[in-house]
This record gives C-alpha cells, structure tokens and sequence, in this order.
C-alpha cells in the first residue's frame, strides 16, 4: 500500500533534505526579499538610466530570488545537499545523509536548482542590461 505522505514533503526521499516548515519559510523568505531588492533595483535604475553594465546587477538579487522560491518548493537547501545533510525538524539541526543514493540525489537536485536559478539571474541580469 503507498505512503499516505508524498515522496516530494518526506524528509527521507531522495531529493528533498528540508522537514522543517520554518526552515522551508526561511527560504521563501528569501526568495521575497531579493524580488523585493530586483523591484527596487529596476525601478532605480528606470529612473537614474545607469550603463548597461550597471544594470547587469539586476540579475544578482534576481538569481537570489529565484533559489529561495525554488529551495521552498522542492523543499531543498543547495548548501545541505552539498554538505550531505538534511535537517531533522528543529531549524539548524542537521544529520548526515548515510545513504550514498540519496546524498548523490540531493547533489544532482541542488546542482539543477542552482543552474535553474542561474538561468533566472541571467534572463533578468541581460534583460536590464538591453534595456535603455
């Protein structure tokens, strides 16, 4: 018989390391922030019409915007998944991730998502920059 709970919310599946609600609102949280920041940012720059260099910078809180919101929704630290831990409930409690599989999971996730957030930043970063 399947699991009542969703492989994408336990905290042992494959490629999700966060089980702590505060620890996945911390990195929503982040997510608002840098959107907050890139908001900001272009409507600064909308006003002051910096070099198309300067503008580039847009992409930087973008890409931090982007891994919040995307750590939350899968549920997903990149800096756990690299370290091969997982949290285990309380935030900032962590334990090694024994099983080779799994930890080798969480890596390819956290790379991807990081590559995906990368894309973002970068979208945004030379979106500003061809805007004039």
């Amino acid at each position: 018989m399947p699991s009542a709970t969703p492989a994408w919310t336990d905290p042992g599946a494959l490629a999700c390391n966060l089980s702590s609600p505060v620890e996945v609102a911390r990195r929503r949280w982040l997510g608002h922030l840098a959107l907050g920041a890139t908001l900001a940012g272009a409507g600064l720059f909308l006003a002051v019409r910096p070099a198309p260099a300067v503008r580039a910078l847009l992409g930087l809180p973008a890409f931090l915007s982007a891994l919040g919101y995307l750590q939350a929704r899968r549920r997903l630290c990149v800096a756990y998944a690299l370290r091969g831990v997982r949290d285990v409930g309380r935030p900032g409690d962590v334990v090694p991730v024994t099983d080779p599989a799994a930890r080798a999971a969480q890596r390819r996730h956290a790379r991807a998502l990081l590559a995906a957030a990368a894309a973002v930043g970068a979208g945004v970063g030379l979106a500003a920059a061809g805007l004039g």
